[in-house]
């Protein structure tokens, strides 16, 4: 069954637009079976937003008067996509105070060995529309990736090396997201895991 996705308008108005399997896959580590699937937002493709009006029964018509253009959709899927994700991954660093830094790729780690993982979601909306594309798609992928890194920063003791580790443990998170992407498995979230141990560990020193 394909996931639901609601814009304020047709929140207000109480209907939803049931999207197609093939715009979802299996919900991040720590997500309720509730939640809704990741994807890439191929929406933003005109052959994708004809695939949506037929696989999910509602006319063209009825789709262009809840979401007056696809960037709209995609908006909206990114939106949701980025409460779901971040969600998660915060609850999972919550659940590891011992080891927030590791809880986190740990749930990398797990994300990228589910069946169709196909990268970042965020980061294929970008890649697909550019730095010139709409703003109302790319404004939530920069939101999201400011939200992630800030999150990052979080698992970090107070130091004067915070904010450059906060930076350079998004890099790594990115990093093996793309990798990951070619190659599926929890092998480019454990690398990343044992860079990011060493970084730390060399933080560490510099700060005794």
């Amino acid at each position: 069954m394909g996931a639901t996705l609601e814009n304020d308008r047709s929140q207000r108005k109480g209907i939803s637009v049931t999207l197609p399997p093939w715009t979802t896959k299996r919900p991040a580590p720590g997500c309720s079976t509730r939640r809704r699937r990741c994807s890439t937002p191929r929406a933003s493709r005109p052959s994708a937003w004809i695939r949506i009006r037929a696989e999910s029964g509602v006319p063209l018509k009825r789709l262009y008067k809840l979401f007056p253009a696809k960037e709209a959709l995609v908006a909206g899927y990114l939106e949701r996509r980025d409460r779901r994700w971040t969600g998660s991954l915060r609850e999972a660093v919550a659940a590891a105070p011992a080891d927030p830094v590791g809880a986190v790729f740990d749930w990398l780690a797990a994300w990228f060995s589910e069946p169709g993982f196909r990268g970042c979601a965020f980061l294929n909306a970008y890649g697909e529309l550019g730095a010139g594309g709409p703003a109302a798609v790319l404004d939530p992928v920069r939101r999201h990736k400011a939200g992630l890194r800030a999150l990052l920063a979080d698992t970090l003791p107070p130091g004067p090396d915070r904010e450059e580790l906060a930076d350079q443990l998004l890099i790594l998170v990115e990093g093996a997201t793309a990798v990951a992407a070619l190659t599926p498995g929890p092998a480019p979230a454990r690398r990343a895991a044992a860079t990011a141990a060493a970084l730390l560990r060399a933080a560490d020193g510099r700060d005794g």
